[in-house]
């Protein structure tokens, strides 16, 4: 079923936002079509995406580190009511698909990849196999966010590259290490993998926290902070918090 777009940018104010956020996400439902694709090392990939009437161009949306891609329901109904299709995908070890073969069945909640490049190959994957069947010729956008953001550079960067137009939001080119220069962190996990396992919990990361303060957080709209902690509290699968030695070594050797 076609979406019918509005054309027409009404932003959420705070006040609004519980009451609109529930009836967008029911009424996004309707329109969405679901899939699991199986990528080049055999970990499953859960994606859904959104088609407008007449659209303009595909946009495809790359979450962050613990994210998922129900955090980003607000921004596809905004990019749907400008007449484009929305595409939408759960990285590898993050909420709806699967873990690595490597990664701890012990804590799911942990962050594994073996090589930062595996989640460059599973965008190479999402864009050739769902998004251009389903986009009948049309341009490719990319919005990547934070970890999805060096995703979404690399992507940009090699010869597989389909995409014409991009916006990186805060994108992971250079982690944030807490005061820590990040040269030190990256051979403190890489001392951590080799003595604990690179699979085992990086030390200084942080478990999920169901009673996190919002103040100590870098959220803005407590409204929309309160409905994506609800998410995660929710369901199990959307608490990822902390990462292996081996992502954090990964992270910091990009």
């Amino acid at each position: 079923m076609l979406f019918q777009p509005s054309y027409q940018l009404h932003i959420i104010q705070e006040n609004q936002f519980e009451a609109a956020i529930t009836e967008i996400e029911t009424t996004l439902q309707k329109y969405a079509t679901r899939g699991s694709l199986t990528t080049f090392d055999g970990c499953n990939l859960e994606y859904e995406y959104y088609l407008a009437e007449n659209s303009r161009a595909s946009v495809v949306i790359v979450h962050g580190f613990t994210e998922f891609y129900e955090k980003y329901y607000e921004m596809t109904w905004y990019l749907l009511n400008m007449g484009y299709n929305v595409f939408l995908y759960d990285h590898r070890g993050h909420g709806l698909s699967g873990q690595t073969n490597k990664q701890s069945e012990e804590e799911p909640r942990l962050v594994h990849v073996d090589h930062f490049q595996d989640y460059v190959q599973d965008l190479t994957q999402v864009i050739d196999k769902v998004v251009l069947p389903a986009s009948a010729n049309l341009p490719i956008y990319l919005f990547a966010h934070s970890m999805g953001g060096a995703v979404g550079t690399f992507y940009l960067a090699s010869d597989e590259c389909k995409v014409s137009k991009a916006v990186l939001s805060s994108p992971m080119v250079c982690p944030v290490t807490e005061g820590i220069p990040a040269p030190i962190v990256r051979i403190a996990s890489r001392h951590y993998g080799k003595k604990y396992g690179w699979t085992t919990r990086f030390p200084h990361s942080h478990d999920f926290d169901p009673n996190v303060d919002h103040h100590k957080t870098s959220d803005v709209s407590y409204a929309r902070f309160k409905h994506n902690l609800e998410y995660r509290i929710r369901d199990t699968r959307y608490q990822t918090s902390a990462s292996t030695n081996c992502w954090m070594h990964q992270a910091l050797s990009i």
